[in-house]
């Protein structure tokens, strides 16, 4: 077998040129793992913290809020890079659609359900996604605009 210089190499060398290869691709992916799941740490520690906080404050909002409120103060100081955040939050932000089919399954699913409220839920539903439309498709055009 040539390898890269020239020079005829054995298959233990072919070997160690593919490793030469591939070692730096598992070292960059690690590394990014390990930076997700920082972000995905710092992100369900503050959940958590805010949870914590929330009884003993007495504060008159959610726990995951006052955990929101918290990552949002530890952004603004600077103390927690938005870098190690962002990609984490990403991944959360795909998912979640997932976890809320239950709630349309169930519905979606009875047809009871749509005898009794299919008449105001289908327009209110329709009304919703027209305005949500036209005013996503003003904003883009006043953002392209400037």
């Amino acid at each position: 077998m040539i390898g890269r210089s020239g020079v005829n190499c054995g298959p233990a060398m072919a070997g160690a040129w593919r490793a030469h290869r591939v070692w730096p691709r598992l070292c960059q992916a690690a590394r990014s793992l390990g930076r997700d799941a920082a972000g995905m740490g710092v992100l369900i520690g503050c959940l958590k913290a805010g949870g914590l906080v929330q009884p003993l404050l007495g504060l008159p909002i959610p726990g995951s809020v006052a955990g929101l409120c918290l990552l949002l103060g530890l952004l603004a100081a600077g103390i927690v890079p938005e870098e190690l955040v962002r990609r984490a939050a990403a991944a959360m932000l795909f998912v979640l659609p997932a976890l809320f089919i239950p709630l349309y399954a169930a519905p979606i699913s009875d047809p009871e359900f749509w005898l009794r409220y299919g008449w105001t839920l289908l327009p209110a539903a329709l009304v919703g996604a027209v305005v949500t439309l036209f005013v996503t498709g003003r904003i883009a055009g006043l953002l392209v605009r400037s």
